[in-house]
This record gives C-alpha cells, structure tokens and sequence, in this order.
C-alpha cells in the first residue's frame, strides 16, 4: 500500500511540474538564435514593449516590432545564442538569454502575457553586456 501511494504522489508531482513548466516556443528561441524576426509573428501581442540598444523603450505594433529587431539583426548578426533561465506564472511567463555577436555581447530578456489563453509576446529588452 506504501508504495502505491508513493507511486500515485510521484506521479501527481510530475504531471504538475510539468504542467507548471513554461515550455517557450522553439521558433521563439530560434527567431533570436538565428536573427529571424519574422518567426515571431505568431507570438507578438497587440503592442510590445521594446527596449534595444540605440532604441529606447516604446510600444510598438508587430510589424514594427518585426523591422526594429531586422535592423538590429542586420547590424549584430548572432553568432550565440543561449537559454540562461525561463520561469512560469498564470498570467505572464519570461526567459533571459545572452547572445553573441562579432560586435558586442547581449543580454535578451523577453516577457509572454497571457491572452485568450496563449502566451504572446509583451516585452522585448536587449541590452549590451559589458567587458
């Protein structure tokens, strides 16, 4: 009986963790690796808040979201990029990466808003790391 009960709770704990565990979307992760705004499309909410090196914090629609991150991306090609730590809540999630180009490193923090029960893109912040 002992070890049904260890099983049911083993189970029970797993399916909620995974259950809590933010699972950022692969083309979200491979837009920023790779420098490909345009497979973000999906995931950009309504207005997003940005915050790029040489563009400093506006709303902007996803289009124009889309040409920002272009430039950007024109300007530093990533040759790195790495997943440091993502996190879950109910109605917002986020990951921080760092990302490596000729030119500088980055730091890219990205916060998702729940909406009609999809987790869309509400906040883009790249900032250069120093050293």
């Amino acid at each position: 009986m002992k070890r049904i009960l260890t099983t049911i709770f083993l189970m029970f704990f797993l399916s909620m963790h995974l259950l809590w565990a933010q699972e950022i979307p692969k083309e979200v992760l491979r837009a920023f690796e790779k420098g490909t705004p345009e497979m973000l499309t999906p995931y950009l909410g309504e207005e997003v808040e940005c915050n790029l090196p040489a563009f400093s914090n506006k709303s902007l629609n996803p289009e124009k979201v889309k040409e920002v991150l272009n430039d950007f991306f024109k300007k530093y090609k990533p040759n790195s990029f790495t997943l440091l730590h993502q996190g879950k809540r109910t109605e917002s999630s986020f990951f921080v990466a760092t990302m490596k180009s000729d030119q500088e490193s980055y730091r890219i923090n990205i916060l998702f808003r729940k909406k009609d029960n999809k987790f869309l893109i509400n906040q883009i912040r790249i900032v250069t790391l120093n050293g």
